[in-house]
């Protein structure tokens, strides 16, 4: 009877204790995780008090015409830019203010430039009709693309340097390989109107394309066949860009708006953000936390891809911002070409903000421009 009643107590003791370890061991869990909460609220709390805010640094100058395109190289380094005056001219992006060549070929205005994702490449569209692509280094015409019955708006490279997709005022987007002899391999025709600007997913699985019939298209690359169609727009929809994972898609358009899209499912925007004029160029920040525009207005925007807030206005332009993009690395710099013949350098300083108070739209100006 003694012995049955030790064991008895020894179970119950055993059990206790293990039902102690067991209770501890959750309460440090919870302690932890309430910790890493707080550690997170002081995080966000953190970064947002942190601001990135653009000011003017300089202007380039050298083109006798719009500037209508400008493209970063992958590395950062440089970037391209493509004018009315026949040219592109290719720039240093981190100390240079003039010109470090100057590219000739066309015979009309060229209206886009884009870099090959190694860097080696440069593609550029125009009003004659014709794609060329140039070698990145030296500026050498490797090969000019014809099968365009009108003006070449956008060109975009995919994964690899041998494909490029045009889009062009004659109602198609042609699909191109360049080392097949110049053929375009494939031409789409869904859009029903002139078609203004395209881009490549990063991935290179989906291009989008923005057109005059107010609509935006996404392709599957393998077989070519339209997987969406985004019809929110009021007027041409004349720039779309993906953000850095290809989920979503950044639209400006001459109904004065600039949407957000889901680039995989639903044809409803996420965000509409609007303007008081045309939008000619939308870009993602590297970071697909910020979106640039450019509108007919001179100013650039700077907005938040979540929420749709209006965070900053550029002005130093005096006509059309025809172009606008984030430096490929940290995004610490904006490019913005012009109608008024120019580009414009902005540059990213951090400032620092009281948690609590609420943000406002800055606006900042070139030293001898008006707000």
């Amino acid at each position: 009877m003694v012995s049955t009643s030790l064991l008895t107590i020894a179970i119950s003791l055993l059990c206790t204790a293990r039902a102690q370890r067991i209770l501890h061991k959750v309460a440090h869990k919870t302690s932890h995780a309430a910790n890493h909460d707080k550690s997170n609220e002081r995080y966000s709390a953190t970064r947002r008090t942190e601001i990135s805010q653009f000011n003017w640094s300089h202007t380039l100058t050298g083109n006798t015409g719009a500037v209508n395109s400008i493209a970063y190289s992958p590395d950062g380094r440089e970037f391209a830019s493509a004018s009315d005056d026949e040219t592109i001219k290719l720039w240093n992006a981190e100390n240079g203010e003039r010109a470090i060549r100057t590219i000739t070929g066309h015979t009309d205005s060229i209206n886009s430039v884009a870099y090959s994702r190694d860097g080696s490449r440069i593609a550029s569209g125009s009003d004659d009709k014709t794609i060329k692509v140039w070698d990145a280094i030296t500026g050498a015409l490797l090969r000019t693309l014809e099968g365009h019955s009108d003006a070449v708006n956008s060109v975009a490279f995919g994964p690899y340097r041998s494909r490029i997709v045009s889009a062009s005022n004659d109602g198609t987007v042609k699909v191109w390989n360049t080392e097949n002899g110049g053929d375009a391999i494939q031409t789409l025709r869904e859009h029903t109107s002139p078609v203004r600007s395209v881009a490549f997913s990063p991935d290179g699985l989906r291009i989008a394309t923005g057109s005059n019939d107010r609509t935006i298209k996404v392709w599957d690359t393998n077989d070519w066949a339209v997987l969406q169609t985004l019809t929110e727009h009021s007027g041409s929809v004349n720039s779309v860009a993906y953000n850095h994972d290809g989920t979503r898609i950044v639209s400006g358009s001459a109904d004065n708006t600039i949407k957000v899209w889901d680039s995989f499912v639903g044809s409803d925007a996420l965000q509409s953000l609007r303007q008081n004029s045309s939008v000619y160029s939308v870009a993602f920040s590297p970071d697909g936390l910020r979106i640039v525009s450019g509108s007919s207005d001179t100013t650039i925007k700077l907005w938040d891809a979540e929420n749709g807030e209006l965070l900053q206005s550029l002005t130093a332009h005096t006509e059309t911002v025809k172009s606008v993009a984030y430096s490929p690395n940290d995004g610490s710099w904006i490019a913005s070409a012009s109608d008024d013949d120019t580009i414009n350098m902005w540059e990213s300083t951090t400032i620092t903000a009281s948690p609590t108070s609420q943000p406002t739209a800055v606006t900042s100006a070139s030293p001898t421009s008006q707000p």
